[in-house]
């Protein structure tokens, strides 16, 4: 235990804090607890690093199979018109056969639930309503985690959170509008 951090912390709870001030250190506390599972672990990260090694062990097979069919795909459409344009070539493959670059968000592995708490932590920080303990937590494991977001995101999804932020469209017409990009990729 980090006794330089928690001290100051149980004495501000102890012997400063006033009503509201204790209601928001309850409400963290069980915000807190309702995210552990079973036995004190935080599920979600169990998931996450779980989620990581299972891709790290198969992300490098699929990615020689997927090698192996593209060259078999372009052999055979070099042999049927060896006459064909190197980019018509390319465009043909990459829309038969997409690699991680030419595919979109959810065709990438990246469920649907995923991409719906990226955009809600994404707004949240622009909005200023991230936790600091999640905000903390997302700079820790990624860095820049806003950028990396961002640039993970369709188009589509950034415009809505731009007219979002920008408070051209409320809140039920930004879970209305996000809801039909995601079921349109």
């Amino acid at each position: 235990m980090d006794t330089n951090r928690i001290y100051p912390i149980l004495d501000f709870i102890l012997n400063h804090a006033d009503a509201d001030e204790l209601a928001a250190v309850k409400a963290a506390l069980a915000r807190r607890e309702k995210q552990r599972g079973y036995g004190g672990l935080d599920i979600g990260n169990v998931a996450r690093e779980t989620s990581r090694d299972i891709e790290g062990q198969i992300g490098g097979s699929i990615d020689s199979i997927r090698d192996m069919i593209r060259n078999f795909a372009v052999e055979m459409i070099v042999k049927e018109a060896p006459d064909i344009p190197e980019e018509h070539l390319n465009q043909l493959i990459n829309a038969w056969i997409p690699t991680p670059d030419t595919r979109s968000m959810t065709e990438k592995g990246v469920p649907g639930e995923v991409l719906l708490e990226m955009i809600r932590q994404f707004v949240a920080a622009g909005t200023g309503q991230l936790d600091a303990g999640e905000k903390a937590a997302l700079e820790k494991e990624f860095g820049d985690w806003e950028e990396i977001y961002w640039n993970r995101f369709p188009e589509p999804v950034r415009k809505t959170i731009r007219k979002y932020l920008k408070n051209e469209i409320d809140n039920e017409m930004f879970q209305a509008m996000i809801q039909q990009i995601l079921l349109s990729i």
